[in-house]
Order: structure tokens, then sequence, then C-alpha cells
């Protein structure tokens, strides 16, 4: 079977192999094991697994059950080009790599589908349009939407100038970010993702990490 992600998380395994957490097209994520992951070796191959990259993957399942899965071959669709090299941009997309694995259910070889989801657009467009856009700008978007499509319909509890944000925003498209004008972004995001953490009764992050929104 074969199956496309985005990478949210890797960890090494041993001297040369990662294991990836990816974020399906269904909005499922699944643990793959790559042999070889990490580069290296005798023809010193570069490490192109990278955070944030899409991916599609050969899987090899070792059983059913099994929430760790072993890809025979990979390969990277997309990778960005200007997130690595600017601080801020990486460290937004790390933030938005969590939040979505927060959102995410881990699914076994058996459980995997195939439909195309709207969790997956979302991440997928807040991470190429991070290579051209204010941080801040993509995440507050991101975080917005991905409200609606949890089921959050916010009323109470929210200033009343960034609820006439919100409203502005869920209707863009991330090319349209432009439009999107506020002199307190940094507050607005930290106020936007207690109220959703309150909501579903969730610790998403330690906010104090992430003062680069400022």
């Amino acid at each position: 079977m074969q199956v496309e992600g985005l990478i949210l998380k890797k960890i090494a395994y041993q001297d040369r192999h990662l294991i990836i957490n990816l974020l399906l097209r269904s909005a499922q994520c699944l643990s793959v094991l790559c042999y070889g992951g990490q580069g290296g070796g005798k023809k010193q191959k570069v490490d192109q697994l990278q955070l944030g990259s899409l991916v599609s993957v050969n899987l090899n399942h070792r059983s059913q059950q099994s929430e760790l899965v072993s890809g025979k071959d990979w390969k990277v669709q997309w990778v960005s080009n200007q997130i690595r090299k600017n601080h801020r941009r990486f460290f937004a997309q790390c933030f938005l790599l969590e939040v979505a694995k927060v959102f995410a259910p881990t699914v076994t070889f058996a459980d995997i589908e195939q439909q195309d989801s709207t969790e997956f657009s979302l991440l997928s467009n807040a991470l190429y349009y991070l290579d051209q856009e204010c941080e801040r700008k993509i995440i507050l978007m991101y975080l917005t939407k991905m409200m609606f499509v949890q089921g959050i319909f916010p009323r109470q509890g929210l200033e009343k100038e960034l609820l006439q944000l919100i409203q502005q925003v869920k209707s863009l498209k991330f090319s349209e970010l432009a439009q999107v004008s506020s002199e307190h972004l940094h507050s607005d995001i930290k106020e936007l993702l207690l109220y959703m953490g309150e909501q579903f009764n969730l610790s998403f992050v330690n906010l104090n990490s992430y003062q680069f929104l400022s």
C-alpha cells in the first residue's frame, strides 16, 4: 500500500533509521519506520525526511494490529525551501505540526483510510504559504479554520475585536492573507489557542516557548 503524508515528527532509531509520524491525507496519524531515513552510510546519503515535508511511502506492514509499520521505500514530494533558513518560520512550523498532531487520531495499518480531509489541506496550505507570508498571520488563519473544522463556533469568552477578526479570517483563503490586519496578533493567537484548549480540555503546547511570535 502506498500512502502520502506530512511529517509531523521524526525520531532517530538506531544509527541510520528514522521513525516518522505522518499526517495522512485522511487526517490520521501513522508511525512509519524508514530504514536508512537518517541518511549517511557508505554512499553518504543526505537526510531527505525533513519536518513538514510531503512524502509518499510504500508500506510493508509488520502486522495488522501494529501501530508501527515499515516503509519499503519513500519519495519526497514537496519540501520547503525557505522555512529551514529562517528560525522564526521554522519554530512556527513546529508549532503548527504540534497542533495538527493533537487532532490526528493514531491508526494501525488495518485502519488506514484513503479519502482526503480538510485538516490535511489546511496544514499543507499553511506550510506552503509559511514560505512566503508572516508566520503570525499563518498561525492565526490555521487556528481559526481548525476551530471551525473541529466544531467550535465561538460566541462567548473572547474579546469582541478577536471575534470580528475570526469572522474575517474564516472566509479568506491562505492566498488572501494580505487582507488580514491586526495590531495585536501575538495576543490574539494566544487567546485563541487558550480558548480552543479549554473547549477540548486539552493542553496544546507550552505557550511560553513561543515568544518568537511576538
